[in-house]
């Protein structure tokens, strides 16, 4: 597999396992509980930005311990940039009742509040972890050459 492949799959296989142990544990249960009948559709866009975000970052972060750090600070990235997506395509009255309500900063500070109690961190935590193991196995054994 060639070194673009690994540029995009690996992230890919990264969070889509990440998300599926998530479910399995039951992590998702706080995030569904805060977020209620927009969990799913914030659960996707939060999945989809998460794994763009992974893809595009420059191989020396996403190529050694730095992953980890990078991860995590994506993850409330991802979370933020969800929640202001879906609600200004889906529900800008609400999402304009809020920032009327409260202000853009305060708006803000809830979110990455709100990200914490949704543990999008341990998230991010744990596709360092798969993304870290993975591009470890692809990438060396893809550079081991062949017997043939």
């Amino acid at each position: 597999m060639s070194a673009t492949n690994h540029r995009v799959l690996i992230p890919l296989l990264s969070v889509t396992l990440a998300a599926g142990v998530f479910v399995l544990l039951g992590l998702h249960e706080p995030a569904a509980r805060l977020l209620h009948r927009w969990f799913f559709g914030l659960a996707l866009l939060f999945i989809l930005f998460f794994a763009l975000a992974l893809i595009s970052l420059p191989q020396r972060v996403a190529g050694g311990l730095r992953i980890f750090p990078a991860s995590i600070v994506l993850s409330y990235f991802a979370a933020t940039a969800a929640y202001l997506t879906y609600f200004l395509m889906l529900e800008p009255e609400r999402f304009a009742n809020a920032i009327r309500q409260d202000g853009f900063v305060a708006f803000i500070q809830v979110q990455l509040f709100c990200a914490s109690a949704a543990l999008v961190w341990a998230f991010g935590i744990s596709v360092a972890v798969i993304f870290w193991g993975a591009s470890r196995l692809f990438v060396t054994s893809s550079s081991i050459p062949s017997s043939e």
